[in-house]
């Protein structure tokens, strides 16, 4: 909408000549003075700021991130901005680490650097990625009979305490059904092609490509996942993204056969999955909380959840609310958000509340935000749409783990 400048007339009348009476220009000469007096008295102190020498007080909690003008389509509050310390001590600001990165000692240390200062308290790690890989030093016979523990492992001990010195915590993302690698070595687990005694289901052709799944109705896989978890939790992990908590995605699905699904229903049966890991977990003083696309909630007809995540039961869960992951246009509600990215804090906003229109007020949401291509500003809308339907958890995402924040008027990037 354009706005016009109204212009007064008063401002634009021409002014007449006019004679000065001794009282003007005794009045003159005192306000001349006044102003000379009160320019002399704060001369000094603003060269001082101006050089340096006046020190500028610092915010010794934390450092705030900068807003820029460039993306940032709204205004941001000091708590929404990552290096700034929330109002919520005990919310969770993580950040994604690479595994990669993890098992580079260099690069782990640059990466820990970077997030100094900021706002991040935790770091989420690829413990157990969608390829059904370890990347810590399993004993889980299973898993080593299976050859799914990584050859360059790392000490998850080692890893704890080091995060633990630069004021971190570790969550530990676990991919649960999409697993590749353990249906080989336990046909059991697996899901089977049309019948119980039949080969392993692929998702897609063999030359494609196509890999095996868990099967999520099988007590056996349902197992694996729990040891697993309950390993990592005796190694002093406390907190988990259960990733891939969902029934295979792919081509042929009506070819695919769920041994020991009976008459329970896929909703069901991975709801019953979730309170079982939950209960496990509470026994030792760990968080669950379960990933989910935000597509699973707003999405209709979705194989993988059964139809829609909406029948699915949650106690905790991470939703993704990246601008990149939406299309071009999206229609939410009747309502079409074009150009996601280019609005993370719309976007943001738009998605979260038909998420929670969805959910209820009873899950626990932590929302996934984007980091790869926005400036601090933008991030900060991001933070800012989530505070503002009393969200405080979030999971800044980047897909390299590069992250920089302004920190007491320097800038550090990993």
């Amino acid at each position: 909408m354009a706005y016009k400048v109204k212009r007064h007339k008063k401002i634009y009348r021409r002014n007449r000549s006019r004679r000065f009476s001794p009282l003007h220009i005794f009045l003159t000469i005192l306000i001349a003075g006044v102003v000379f007096f009160v320019g002399w008295s704060v001369y000094q102190p603003v060269v001082d700021f101006i050089t340096g020498k006046t020190p500028v007080p610092e915010n010794t909690s934390s450092a705030s991130m900068p807003v820029s003008d460039a993306g940032s389509s709204s205004e941001v509050s000091e708590a929404s901005q990552p290096g700034n310390t929330p109002e919520n001590t005990d919310a969770s600001k993580s950040a994604y680490l690479p595994v990669d990165v993890l098992k580079d000692s260099a690069r782990l240390d640059s990466f820990l650097s970077s997030l100094e200062g900021s706002q991040i308290n935790a770091v989420v790690v690829d413990l157990k990625d969608e390829t059904g890989i370890l990347h810590y030093a399993s004993k889980n016979a299973q898993a080593v009979s299976a050859d799914a523990v990584a050859s360059d492992a790392v000490d998850l001990s080692a890893v704890i305490k080091k995060l633990k010195e630069h004021g971190m915590e570790l969550i530990a993302r676990v991919n649960a059904f999409r697993d590749h690698t353990m249906p080989y070595a336990n046909a059991d687990m697996a899901v089977r092609y049309q019948s119980e005694g039949g080969t392993l289901w692929l998702d897609d052709y063999y030359e494609n490509g196509g890999k095996a799944w868990l099967n999520p109705y099988s007590s056996s896989s349902q197992q694996y996942i729990t040891d697993l978890l309950n390993e990592l939790a005796a190694a002093g992990v406390k907190q988990f993204l259960l990733d891939g908590v969902q029934f295979p995605e792919g081509v042929g699905l009506n070819l695919a056969y769920y041994p020991g699904s009976g008459s329970k229903s896929q909703q069901q049966a991975l709801s019953d999955f979730i309170g079982a890991v939950d209960t496990a977990m509470e026994e030792k003083n760990c968080k669950v909380s379960v990933y989910l696309p935000a597509e699973a909630f707003i999405g209709d007809g979705l194989a993988q959840y059964g139809g829609n995540a909406k029948g699915i039961a949650f106690h905790a869960v991470t939703v993704d609310l990246r601008p990149s992951e939406f299309d071009s246009d999206v229609e939410i509600n009747g309502a079409n958000l074009t150009d996601p990215v280019s609005k993370p804090y719309e976007t943001v906003k738009t998605i979260l509340g038909a998420l929670k229109a969805s959910l209820g007020s009873s899950a626990e949401i932590t929302g996934v935000i984007q980091s790869d291509g926005y400036t601090t500003a933008e991030i900060s809308d991001e933070i800012k749409a989530l505070n503002e339907q009393d969200v405080t958890d979030y999971l800044l995402f980047s897909e390299e783990g590069s992250y920089s924040f302004e920190k007491s008027g320097t800038s550090a990037a990993s």
